[in-house]
C-alpha cells in the first residue's frame, strides 16, 4: 500500500513539474517575442556637421540596442557612401539639403541645438546659424532593419515633412 501511495505522489509531482515547465516555456517565448530583434545592431550615420547629431539624441535613447557610428565629411562623399550602402543614414542641414531624385528617401526632423566638446582639447563648439530642421536621407534600395526602425521612429515622433 505504501508503494502505491508513493508511486501516486511521485507521478503527481512529475505531472505538476511538467505543467509548470510548459507554462514557463510559454512565458519565455512571449518575452522573447516582445524583446527587440536587433541585439547588437550597428547603424552608420553620416552628418554634414557634428552639431546635427543632437537631433538624434531621443532616438538613440529609445533604441539602446542599436549602436550608432557617426561620421562626418563632405556632402558629395557622404552621398556617394549612401549610394554604395556603407552609410545607413545621412543628416544634412535643411538649408543645404538638395536631395537627388531616385533611390533616396528623406524626412525632415526638428533641429535640436546643442554643442560638441572635444575631450582632448576641452574646446566646446556650437553653431551660430541655427537650422530649423534637419534633413535625414536614406537609400531605400538597400534594406536595413535597424535603419528602418530608426526612420520609423523619426517619422512618427519628429516628422516635419517627408518625401
Amino acid at each position: 500500500m505504501k508503494d502505491i501511495l508513493l508511486l501516486c505522489a511521485t507521478l503527481a509531482m512529475f505531472g505538476f513539474g511538467y505543467l509548470l515547465m510548459k507554462r514557463l516555456d510559454r512565458y519565455l517565448d512571449r518575452q522573447h517575442a516582445l524583446a527587440p530583434e536587433e541585439t547588437g545592431c550597428r547603424l552608420q550615420v553620416a552628418v554634414e556637421s557634428p552639431l546635427l547629431v543632437n537631433s538624434l539624441s531621443q532616438v538613440v535613447d529609445a533604441y539602446p540596442w542599436i549602436s550608432f557610428r557617426i561620421r562626418s565629411g563632405s556632402v558629395s562623399t557622404m552621398l556617394q557612401r549612401l549610394r554604395e550602402g556603407s552609410v545607413d543614414l545621412l543628416l544634412l542641414a535643411d538649408a543645404q539639403a538638395q536631395i537627388p531624385d531616385g533611390e533616396f528617401s528623406s524626412v525632415r526632423i526638428p533641429y535640436f541645438a546643442g554643442s560638441v566638446t572635444d575631450d582632448e582639447t576641452g574646446l566646446c563648439v556650437s553653431g551660430f546659424d541655427e537650422a530649423e530642421t534637419v534633413c535625414v536621407l536614406w537609400n531605400r534600395v538597400i534594406a536595413s532593419p535597424g535603419r528602418d526602425r530608426v526612420v520609423c521612429a523619426l517619422q512618427n515622433d519628429f516628422s516635419v515633412g517627408s518625401r
